[in-house]
């Protein structure tokens, strides 16, 4: 370990998550000291004995608790922000997500934005809906940024997304087209208060070098994660394959061939780390601050993939016009994950403490395409672009190593 190494601290918020548990094992690969913050204080299992990690349960909402905890350690020099301030997967899996009644709504919408004052009002009452959630998520990066400051601190990561583009409402809602891939400096427009443009106005703000990765669909696993996009798969590959069923297409056909982009877990931890890292340079100046799309580039649609997934489960994959319910589909399959947890001796044997059973809907139900440019972070000499398949294979593989499925 190098003396420079030796001396940094690192703090990850949302520890526990897929993001924030990629990037405590990308911090500990590199014998970084890490402080691992959840509010469960649940620490990934590879890294429970790992002499560079120690957990620490703290709810970062509650303002002064995360700054009382943290006195009894040195001070921190890194922050890593990857906070969800969305409910807990326990607490929203008996409201399945109705895709076609979403469908028919924005069908209906798109005719009823091109009358005058109709977007600003409907942009104003999705602004009011998600409040909640953009304002519990600010003030818990405020709170942590109140109980770093010091000093000593060098680096303030944040793990952002796709809301800053705006991208998880419909072309509908905006008066012009959606320009893709999507770039760093396209011009705000989601609907506020947007948690994303609160952090990044209030980092800019403060001397501080800091990065704001924006991620698409992250792959990867952990606990009871509201947005785990891979594991679902997983699991609902490995249920059609035990009862032989067809491994059909959730999403209709529109969705199916749209373009899709993703971001391994790893490849966003090892891009925000990076990032850490080295000082930008653009325009021949020190670029301290700056917004940074991770993706892996390689732009697929479900159409192609599917059989490919298919493949890799020995299943039969099919499609449908309209679509189905996977939500539903989980919850009559409930017994069936019991008894194949049992057979095979996996860690999880209630499905509904192990994903999000409508997310799967919510993500296929989208009809436009999201993709991200990956031009920034490679001109600036980021190098880490797994395939899509290829970070797929590998959330498989880690879920098989940690018996998550058979």
């Amino acid at each position: 370990m190098s003396g420079k190494e030796k001396s940094k601290l690192a703090l990850v918020i949302g520890g526990s998550g897929v993001a924030g548990s990629a990037i405590v094992d990308a911090l500990a690969n590199r014998n970084i000291k890490v402080i691992c913050v959840s509010r469960s204080g649940r620490l990934p299992a590879k890294l429970v004995e790992h002499p560079c990690v120690e957990s620490l349960a703290c709810d970062v909402l509650e303002e002064g608790l995360l700054k009382r905890k943290l006195s009894k350690f040195p001070p921190v020099t890194h922050v890593f922000f990857a906070y969800n301030a969305s409910p807990s997967v326990k607490t929203s899996q008996m409201n399945l997500f109705d895709a076609k009644k979403a469908r028919s709504l924005l069908w209906w919408g798109s005719w009823f934005f091109r009358l005058p004052g109709v977007r600003a009002y409907a942009i104003k009452d999705i602004a009011r809906k998600s409040g909640a959630d953009d304002i519990r998520y600010f003030n818990a990066f405020e709170n942590v940024y109140k109980a770093v400051q010091s000093p000593a601190i060098e680096f303030f990561g944040v793990v952002s997304g796709g809301k800053h583009y705006g991208v998880h409402l419909p072309p509908e809602v905006y008066a012009r087209p959606t320009e893709v891939p999507l770039s760093e400096d396209a011009t705000r427009r989601g609907p506020g208060p947007n948690n994303y443009f609160l952090v990044e106005d209030y980092l800019r703000k403060q001397e501080i070098r800091y990065c704001c990765v924006l991620p698409s669909y992250i792959l990867g696993h952990a606990p009871a994660a509201m947005y785990d996009l891979a594991t679902s798969l997983a699991v609902y590959a490995v249920l059609c394959r035990e009862c032989e069923v067809e491994f059909q297409y959730p999403g209709n056909m529109e969705s199916a061939q749209c373009l899709y982009d993703v971001t391994s877990a790893k490849q966003l931890a090892e891009c925000l780390v990076w990032s850490s890292e080295n000082f930008f340079i653009a325009n021949g100046e020190e670029d301290m601050n700056s917004l940074l799309n991770v993706s892996g580039g390689d732009f697929f649609t479900w159409h192609d993939m599917w059989p490919r997934l298919a493949d890799f489960y020995e299943v039969i994959p099919s499609f449908s016009q309209d679509g189905f319910c996977l939500g539903e589909f989980f919850l009559n399959h409930r017994d069936a994950w019991s008894t194949l947890a049992t057979k095979h001796n996996l860690k999880e044997s209630n499905l509904l403490d192990l994903i999000d059973i409508s997310f799967v809907d919510k993500a296929l139900y989208v009809s436009w395409s999201c993709i991200y440019s990956s031009e920034k972070a490679k001109s600036l000499g980021f190098t880490y672009y797994p395939g899509a398949l290829e970070a797929l294979k590998d959330v498989f593989q880690d879920l098989k190593e940690q018996r998550i499925i058979p």
